[in-house]
């Protein structure tokens, strides 16, 4: 987000357009507003660890960072506020759904919440944030399994230096049952029409998740999710940028030597450009790139020293004419991350394809805790089936063959969580294509 929204907040009314009817129930459409993307210096725990989780972390590739703003305006012609926020229809909270039963983790230890706007003229304000079970009879927030207060003056700092705001909840709090849950701020201690406070969350573009995963509780009490069918309620179909931390115990993570932001390979000819962001390296040693031609067997092909800096650090490397020296379909990719004690994790595994496959890309963790996620990105739509197997060749877990849409697909096998640590063969078909990996399970 650029400082202009920051500095020139009590101005915003020139950015909404006027004579929308107000009265009527329909919430107006939303006025896009494409800030300058900046990914916070810290998201705290990694997204791979074998303790932890961090859900939606890293942000998935298909997500497009957005401040939505209301289109209308208020009777006193004040502007009308923020869809995800405080706003003229004074929302009470807002909220965002997950749905961890597919992972190995029962706790809820924390979430990072990334604000793209505060402003207050009572700093000492507080904003909670909730966590509620899922209420499978209503689709909605049901009971409440915990809070936290923050200020408002914690809010407007975080935003102010660019990073995310971090709630803890000592100890962690035990996920429901169902492991679907609800991550919720409540504002209905701010005042968008008495005192101008403002507060937005960041979520993606309309469109980027279908369906959308963010709910609201209205100033009559009652949840709707949001939902372009529903005229009493904002039609984005969006995340919002709020990133649970799961564990397999209340304590939550063990203390990581480095956050990575991203890591990415693509294909440039035949040539292979990786590229990985990380954020407060602290004790680091290096990055050892793994590679496996499709055959299955990783081995190190580059070392990368680390500069353990305290800010965001780019690194970057490029594999030569891999497709010149290799029939593979595909080759892989995974980071390894070695602190300075000999500790170690790895990234999630990238897969670069050969020029005309059916598969842009495929990402997994290697070796995976609970339930094993792919991230399968396909040029078109396409049909995709996917298998797990033991070393003995017998069927674990599959997902039955089905057609997927054209951009990123997200495909977990549930029944993977309940296997035993070990070696399992991974095999995907995607069209006439066939993809085969070596995992492991911790």
């Amino acid at each position: 987000m650029n400082d202009f929204f920051l500095k020139a907040l009590p101005a915003l009314s020139i950015l909404f357009f006027t004579g929308v009817n107000v009265q009527a129930q329909k919430k107006a459409a939303p006025i896009q507003n494409n800030f300058t993307q900046r990914i916070p210096s810290s998201l705290s725990p990694s997204a791979v660890s074998t303790d932890c989780d961090t859900l939606n972390n890293p942000i998935p590739a298909n997500w497009n960072s957005n401040a939505y703003l209301y289109a209308a305006n208020d009777p006193d012609d004040n502007a009308g506020g923020f869809e995800n926020g405080t706003s003229y229809y004074d929302d009470k909270q807002k909220a965002a759904f997950f749905d961890a039963s597919a992972t190995g983790y029962s706790f809820i230890t924390g979430t990072s919440i990334w604000f793209g706007a505060a402003a207050t003229s009572n700093s000492s304000k507080t904003v909670a944030v909730h966590i509620y079970d899922y209420d499978e009879s209503t689709k909605n927030p049901g009971n409440l399994i915990g809070s936290q207060d923050v200020t408002m003056q914690s809010i407007t700092e975080d935003v102010a230096a660019k990073r995310y705001t971090v709630i803890v909840f000592p100890p962690g709090l035990a996920m429901p049952a169902s492991k679907k849950f609800f991550v919720a701020v409540d504002i209905s201690n701010l005042s968008w029409l008495n005192n101008k406070d403002s507060l937005a969350i960041y979520s993606n573009k309309d469109d980027d998740t279908k369906p959308s995963s963010t709910w609201e509780q209205q100033a009559n009490g009652r949840w709707y999710q949001y939902d372009p069918g529903n005229p009493v309620t904002w039609g984005l179909q969006s995340s919002l940028y709020i990133f649970p931390y799961i564990s397999i115990n209340a304590a939550g993570c063990s203390t990581l030597p480095v956050t990575v932001i991203s890591f990415t390979a693509s294909k440039q000819q035949n040539n292979v450009a990786l590229n990985w962001k990380v954020g407060q390296e602290s004790n680091m040693d290096r990055y050892e790139i793994e590679k496996a031609d499709n055959n299955n067997t990783f081995s190190v092909f580059e070392i990368v020293k680390a500069t353990n800096e305290a800010t965001e650090h780019s690194y970057s490397s490029t594999d030569l004419n891999v497709f010149g020296f290799t029939k593979a379909s595909a080759v892989q990719y995974r980071l390894k991350q070695v602190n300075k004690d000999g500790t170690a994790r790895y990234s999630t595994t990238l897969s670069v394809n050969a020029a005309n496959s059916r598969v842009n890309k495929i990402l997994f963790s290697n070796p995976f805790t609970g339930a094993l996620k792919l991230i399968i990105d396909l040029p078109s739509p396409e049909e995709v089936g996917v298998d797990l197997y033991d070393m003995h060749g017998r069927l674990m877990a599959d997902e039955k063959a089905k057609t997927y849409a054209g951009g990123s697909n997200v495909i977990s096998l549930a029944a993977s969580a309940l296997l035993p640590s070990g070696i399992y063969i991974l095999k995907i078909k995607a069209g006439t294509e066939n993809f085969q990996y070596s995992l492991m399970k911790q």
